[in-house]
C-alpha cells in the first residue's frame, strides 16, 4: 500500500494542472483552474492501490484506460474528484488519483456518498463509472454502470462498502460487419451439440484458461458453466463470448471474428468498462445463422 503525505498530493496535483494549463493556452481556450490546497483534506485518508472493498469503506477508483494496450496509462494525468457524503464519517472531500490508485473516502455503517469526477478542461473525457462491492460468495460484484461523472453509492448492511471507479474509454469499438455465421450459446450448451465444440475448448474447461480478466465469474468456472450463464450486464458478456469463441474455433462455421479478435473484443470490454458494446458485438454475430446441426 502506498501513502502520500497531503503536501506531495496537492504538489502532484497542482504539477499535473500546470502542465494541462499550458496544453490548454496552445490547443484551447479553456483554462483549468488549479486546486486551493485548503480545499484538499487527504491527511485523513489513504491512497492506495489496493481496489477491493472493505465492509463500513468507500473508496474511489481512478483507471486510465490506454486503447493501444488495453492497459493502465499514467501519462495521462491526476484525476480530479469532488466528494461529499450523508451519514458516515467523511475523510476527504476532495481526491487526486494517478492511474490505478485509490483513496478511502468515507467510513461508517450506514450512509449515502456521492462522488464526482471533474472532466472540464482534462486531456480526457469519455469514462465510466461503476461500483466494486463484496458478494454473498465472498467474492466480488461489479455492477451499476453509468457515463454520468456523478456517482452515488449507498452503504448499509445489503452493501457494506465499496470500490467506485471511475474509468476513461476510447469510443465505442465499431462493430464488424455481419456477413458470416454463427451458434447462439442457446445451442453450444445442448448436450445433443457438444459434438461441435472444437479443441482445445471442452466442456470442462475452464474459462479462465483463455480469458485472464473474468472479474464477477466464478473461479474454475467451465466453459459450459459460462455458455449456461444467466442473466444480464457482465454475465451476458460470458455468456456470449463464450459462444462466440467456439464459433471462431470452428471450422464448420464461417464467422466473422477468429478466436485471437474474439480474445481482444473481450479483454477491451472488461478494460474499459464498456460491457455492453462487445456483448451487443458478440450477440449480433451469434445470431446470425447457425449451420450446424445435431452433433453428440
Amino acid at each position: 500500500m502506498t501513502v502520500l503525505s497531503n503536501t506531495k498530493r496537492v504538489a502532484q496535483a497542482g504539477a499535473a494542472v500546470l502542465a494541462m494549463f499550458t496544453v490548454a493556452c496552445t490547443s484551447s481556450p479553456t483554462t483549468p483552474t488549479p486546486p486551493s490546497a485548503s480545499d484538499v483534506s487527504i491527511a485523513a485518508s489513504v491512497i492506495t492501490t489496493d481496489n477491493t472493498p472493505v465492509a463500513g469503506q468507500v473508496k474511489v477508483c481512478k483507471f486510465f484506460y490506454s486503447a493501444a494496450t488495453t492497459a493502465s496509462d499514467p501519462s495521462t494525468g491526476i484525476a480530479e474528484f469532488t466528494i461529499s457524503a450523508a451519514g458516515g464519517t467523511l475523510l476527504s472531500s476532495s481526491a487526486f488519483l494517478n492511474s490505478g490508485e485509490c483513496q478511502i473516502v468515507w467510513e461508517g455503517a450506514q450512509g449515502s456518498v456521492t462522488v464526482t469526477e471533474i472532466v472540464a478542461g482534462k486531456p480526457y473525457s469519455l469514462f465510466r463509472s461503476f461500483v466494486l462491492k463484496p458478494s454473498a460468495d465472498g467474492g466480488q460484484t461489479i455492477a451499476d454502470f453509468t457515463t454520468n461523472p456523478t456517482y452515488t453509492a449507498t452503504i448499509d448492511a445489503g452493501t457494506p462498502g465499496v470500490s467506485i471507479w471511475f474509468k476513461n474509454t476510447p469510443s465505442d469499438v465499431p462493430p464488424p460487419t455481419q456477413s458470416g455465421q454463427g451458434c447462439t450459446p442457446g445451442y453450444w450448451r445442448q448436450s445433443q451439440h457438444f459434438g461441435s465444440w472444437t479443441a482445445p475448448i471442452t466442456r470442462t474447461t475452464r474459462f479462465e484458461s483463455v480469458f485472464t480478466d473474468f472479474s464477477g465469474f466464478p473461479n474454475n468456472g467451465t466453459w459450459l458453466q459460462a455458455v449456461t450463464l444467466k442473466g444480464g450486464a457482465f454475465n451476458s458478456l460470458i455468456r456470449h463470448t463464450a459462444a462466440a469463441y467456439l464459433n471462431a474455433l470452428s471450422p464448420n462455421v464461417d464467422y466473422d471474428l477468429t478466436p485471437a479478435q474474439v480474445i481482444a473484443t473481450y479483454n477491451a470490454a472488461v478494460a474499459s468498462g464498456d460491457w455492453d458494446n462487445a456483448k451487443n458485438i458478440f450477440e449480433g454475430l451469434n445470431e446470425q445463422g447457425c449451420p450446424l446441426g445435431r452433433a453428440e
